[in-house]
């Protein structure tokens, strides 16, 4: 006869896979999932940037470098824009 119900501590034991199924699994995934799964904890950041030979890439289609009173880099890829900018805090030489 099972006793056990549910939520019981039978139920909810983590399983645990071996570091290059973890990676294979990841590898089916686009970069910007990748960038999200990065931010769940720091076992998965770790493990995405370790791997990330094996991993897929960001194809940048276009790359745009300005310098005014400030470093700004624009991405373009996917039809996504993506801004990235810092201020410059040295003076003129």
């Amino acid at each position: 006869m099972d006793t056990s119900q549910p939520g019981s501590s039978e139920e909810n034991k983590p399983v645990f896979l071996p570091i290059n199924a973890v990676v294979r699994i990841f590898s089916f995934l686009k970069r910007d999932d990748l960038d999200r799964c990065k931010r769940v904890n720091k076992m998965w950041r770790k493990l995405i940037t370790n791997h990330n030979s094996n991993l897929p890439k960001r194809t940048i289609e276009c790359l745009i470098l300005t310098t005014d009173h400030e470093f700004r880099m624009t991405t373009i890829y996917e039809d996504k824009v993506d801004e990235y900018a810092v201020k410059k805090y040295f003076g003129e030489l």
